[in-house]
């Protein structure tokens, strides 16, 4: 857990004042929003190149902590090139 706060930290003072979307181009990034079904966000490495999934229909606020969700994923997991986080809904 020290890590992922050291991690978070680290960005906060390299990137203060940017948008979620900001900081994942300035960390290479693309951000793509796209409408997807029962999926809020992804994450995929494709031959080098990184690819960060928002669905468009979530609200922007929402859409902001998905993108910083991928974010972790990208910063936390480098050995790993497919994350997604699917919708959940509470009945």
């Amino acid at each position: 857990m020290q890590h992922i706060h050291r991690v978070i930290k680290e960005l906060i003072i390299k990137y203060p004042n940017k948008s979620p979307f900001e900081i994942a181009e300035l960390l290479g990034c693309t951000v793509i929003r796209y409408p997807f079904h029962n999926l809020n966000g992804l994450i995929i490495t494709i031959f080098g190149v990184t690819f960060i999934g928002v669905n468009l229909n979530l609200p922007l606020d929402i859409q902001d902590i998905v993108v910083l969700h991928e974010i972790g994923h990208f910063l936390l997991h480098t050995n790993i090139s497919y994350f997604a986080v699917m919708e959940h809904r509470v009945q």
